[in-house]
Parts: structure tokens; C-alpha cells; sequence
């Protein structure tokens, strides 16, 4: 699993921390994801579910900025939280 391979390379770049971000993440798949995760010792800590319509836009080179779906939207504001946090 390279989320595995990711975090064994912690320790040694000196990153104190860390979360996975599941990206692109299609309706009914989590449960099964999160699953196959755990099996592993690896918990999702943000979801930024797939959407056809902000690929869409991405191909024809529209902005994303404006993009509105409040699933997608949760996600998106979770890392940017996550990346306000002061590292200790």
C-alpha cells in the first residue's frame, strides 16, 4: 500500500505530523477503503470525494475556486485546517 511505504519515510524526514487524505474518493467505496486501511494500521483522517463536474471543469481549464458541493467542500476545509495547525 504506498500510504505505508509514505509513513515509513516519516521518521527519517523528520516529520513530526501526519494524516492521509483520501482523494477522489467515489461514492460507496470508503467503507471498503477504510476497511482495507485498517487491516494495514492506517486510518483516514480527511475524504475529498470524486466529482465529476469539478473534473469537468478542470479539463476545460475553468476556475475550481467557485466549484460548490458541501461533501467536497467538508473535505477541502478539513485540510486546510489541518494545515493551520502549528507544528510543535
Amino acid at each position: 500500500m504506498p500510504a505505508k511505504r509514505i509513513l515509513g519515510m516519516v521518521p527519517e524526514l523528520g516529520i513530526r505530523n501526519v494524516g492521509i487524505v483520501a482523494n477522489k474518493v467515489r461514492p460507496g467505496v470508503l467503507p471498503d477503503l477504510s476497511r482495507r486501511m485498517a487491516e494495514e494500521g492506517l486510518f483516514v483522517d480527511i475524504v475529498l470525494a470524486y466529482s465529476d463536474d469539478l473534473v469537468a471543469r478542470d479539463l476545460k481549464g475553468s476556475p475550481v475556486f467557485d466549484y460548490t458541493d458541501a461533501e467536497f467542500e467538508k473535505g477541502a476545509r478539513a485540510v486546510l485546517r489541518a494545515l493551520e495547525k502549528p507544528v510543535l
